[in-house]
């Protein structure tokens, strides 16, 4: 048994990569304490995980996956929950003391149209993604997405060159397929 398979082992090689996963988490979140929280919950998750790790070469692609999804459920938690309304409104109206709008419910319906454009967007840009090839969906999600560099990701033996034209070839195919089913921008 290596020192690497240890549960103090284990602990060591994730906590390591806890500055990578920080920077990551600032990059998908605008508060500094929900991607400190994140990081948290992708830690433990990580050392709970840790038998199910195949490659340990793999670690820090395998760890911004878990940061990913604890990220993903922290931003839905955050949408489902309810939002509250202005002090002292019973918020059974849409509108304040004096019949005035209340500024959070206008700013919303104003933005409405912005909002279903977006669910629009993402909704394309995820059929169009799932059309990629395996590796270039992936490759296109750890690069664009999560934001890991170059030399960062997963696959040992392909050069930085190699990876870049991948990238601009997996790039020019969701372009293409996002104007088929989105359409050219005004």
């Amino acid at each position: 048994m290596t020192d690497a398979d240890t549960e103090q082992g284990a602990w060591t090689r994730i906590a390591a990569e806890r500055s990578f996963l920080l920077r990551l988490a600032r990059t998908q979140l605008t508060c500094p304490a929900d991607a400190e929280d994140a990081v948290q919950d992708a830690l433990v998750s990580a050392l709970l995980g840790w038998s199910t790790l195949r490659e340990r070469t793999a670690l820090r692609a395998w760890l911004a996956g878990i940061l990913r999804h604890k990220i993903t459920d922290l931003l839905r938690r955050r949408r489902l929950a309810p939002q509250p309304l202005p002090a002292g409104d019973d918020g059974d109206e849409p509108f304040g003391n004096g019949d005035a709008w209340h500024q959070a419910v206008c700013a919303a319906m104003a933005d409405g149209e912005r909002q279903l454009a977006r669910r629009q967007l993402g909704r394309a840009l995820d059929a169009c993604v799932a059309e990629l090839p395996s590796p270039a969906a992936q490759l296109v999600m750890l690069r664009d997405a999560i934001g890991m560099e170059m030399d960062e990701l997963p696959w040992p033996g392909v050069t930085a060159g190699a990876l870049r034209v991948q990238l601009h070839r997996a790039r020019h195919k969701l372009r293409t397929c996002l104007l088929q089913r989105w359409g050219a921008p005004e």
